[in-house]
């Protein structure tokens, strides 16, 4: 029992002496506080995209720090920061102020994050006796940016001088090129980017055009086209400012065994020849062509009995068109002849306007007519196939009839002359007489030198 006892006082003897052991060091007058404080608050801050329309503003931050000690930055790797840039960042990002002592506010900056792409870092704050506290820097990503130059290019008339155009994106992009549509390109640096994807960032562009092939615009649509949104781009050009056309032909009778003939084009434009439906024994090559050409006529043999004659029509621009017309003959073939007439009469006016107006004539054939039609002119007193005048197919085929149509696109208060025609198996006949028309002021009837029914 007293044993007991002097254990028991000896074990409440040990906190005394702890106390007085510790208050008896050497040490005690520089004693510091049992731990040191060094935080920030909510372990770091997330900034967003962009806060300014102005693209050069800069996004901040305040990121609060509690410590009762000296404390400075570092960045991620332990150095002091600024000396390195392998950032998240890259050197977008400003920390200041880099010490402190005590509780204080850090302002974290970075530049308007315009990528794709969230950025992320982190700092690291340590004390004087080494406590480190780690800081995440985040910012958010920004959205999808794509600009275009310009929605709508034009060339003018005549000019296919190269347009700039220039796309800035800060995601990949592609080009969309329209189909068929190859009289224009879109290069960089001399190299056709036309259906390619392209690397985010600034490009300029060059939109290069071949020359105009018509009097009429033509265009089409490009498109520049992100993952999310597509961007069009109409390019247009302006036609010719005047559209020629020539033809040079061999005057002499294709044989009835069959043969060719070869007419000579001249133009600055897209022309194109047709052949009448009921010529299925005439073809040519090739049936369209651009600016100078020669074109050749195939016939194959006649084995009808009788000479026979068609007329080939080369037609240049679109909206003031020129015209021309070929007259292809052809002999008869192993040895057939045949008794042959054409004719054509009673030929006259039934209607005058300020626009247009309106004839009437009959024709009649032993073989069937190739077409018939009315050929006219402001300045020509006779006007023929053969000598310049503006012509109006009316029809094709069929031994006898009765034909009418309209001559339309005249100007007003203008005279014409006009002239029927049929063209059949050994040439063209003309009505007998000419007529005389003149078209009225705006809104009204013109007049003719025949009676109007």
């Amino acid at each position: 029992m007293m044993k007991t006892k002097k254990i028991l006082f000896i074990l409440a003897l040990l906190p005394l002496m702890a106390v007085m052991t510790a208050c008896s060091s050497d040490d005690e007058p520089n004693a510091k506080p049992a731990k040191e404080i060094l935080r920030v608050l909510e372990g770091g801050v997330v900034l967003p995209a962009k806060n300014s329309a102005v693209a050069t503003d800069r996004v901040m931050a305040s990121v609060s720090v509690q410590a009762d000690c000296e404390w400075v930055v570092l960045d991620r790797y332990g150095n002091p920061f600024g000396s390195r840039s392998s950032y998240g960042f890259g050197t977008k990002l400003s920390v200041t102020p880099l010490k402190g002592v005590g509780n204080g506010n850090l302002t974290v900056s970075v530049d308007q994050n315009t990528t794709v792409y969230e950025r992320k870092d982190t700092i690291m704050l340590k004390s004087s006796d080494g406590l480190q506290q780690m800081v995440t820097i985040r910012q958010l990503s920004g959205s999808n940016t794509l600009t275009i130059s310009d929605d709508m290019v034009v060339f003018p008339t005549d000019d296919v001088t190269p347009q700039p155009f220039t796309v800035t994106s800060n995601v990949p992009f592609t080009i969309q090129m329209p189909t068929g549509a190859n009289w224009y390109q879109l290069t960089e640096g001399g190299v056709n980017v036309g259906g390619t994807t392209l690397a985010a960032g600034a490009h300029v562009f060059s939109i290069v055009a071949s020359a105009a092939v018509s009097d009429a615009r033509r265009s089409a649509r490009f498109y520049v086209n992100t993952g999310t949104e597509s961007y069009p781009v109409e390019v247009m050009q302006e036609g010719l400012s005047e559209v020629t056309l020539m033809v040079h032909a061999q005057s002499d009778v294709v044989s009835g065994e069959g043969g060719e003939k070869t007419v000579w084009i001249e133009s600055n434009a897209e022309w194109h020849a047709y052949v009448p439906s009921s010529a299925d024994w005439v073809f040519v090559e090739p049936a369209t062509g651009v600016g100078n050409g020669e074109l050749r006529v195939f016939c194959e043999p006649n084995s009808t009995g009788s000479e026979r004659l068609t007329a080939i029509v080369i037609i240049a621009g679109a909206k003031n068109p020129k015209q021309e017309i070929v007259v292809v003959e052809q002999g008869i073939g192993n040895g057939h002849h045949s008794q042959y007439y054409l004719s054509v009469w009673d030929f006259y006016s039934t209607w005058v306007g300020w626009v247009d107006a309106k004839f009437r004539f009959n024709y009649e054939s032993s073989e069937d007519v190739v077409e018939y039609g009315l050929v006219y002119s402001s300045s020509i007193s006779e006007p023929s196939l053969d000598n310049g005048g503006e012509v109006t197919m009316l029809g094709h085929g069929g031994r006898r009839g009765m034909a009418e149509g309209v001559i339309e696109n005249l100007q007003p208060m203008t005279t014409y002359r006009v002239r029927a025609f049929a063209i059949g198996a050994q040439g063209v006949e003309y009505a007998y007489n000419t007529i005389t028309i003149t078209t009225g002021q705006q809104g009204q009837e013109g007049s003719s030198d025949t009676p109007l029914p």
